[in-house]
């Protein structure tokens, strides 16, 4: 039986697992999103490769010292093709 590899997240906080997403519970800022938002983006680029362009943390999540719903935003957009 081998270890469960530790989850791929930035910073210092372990992830934690988000409310219902039926319904979301406003929490108070957690130094954790941007670091949960990074991890995310970075999964995104990898997987999206040359298909991804811009991907960005938005939303109230992104917004440093702000209560938010703990669900994270990110928001992308796409390379154009080359013809």
């Amino acid at each position: 039986m081998t270890a469960p590899e530790a989850p791929a997240v930035r910073g210092t906080d372990p992830p934690a697992p988000g409310p219902d997403a039926a319904r979301p519970v406003v929490a108070d800022y957690l130094n954790a999103w941007p670091g949960r938002a990074a991890s995310l983006i970075d999964i995104l680029r990898h997987r999206l490769g040359g298909r991804a362009g811009r991907i960005e943390h938005i939303g109230s999540t992104a917004i440093p010292a702000m209560a938010a719903k703990d669900i994270l935003d990110i928001q992308g957009q796409r390379n154009q093709p080359r013809r």
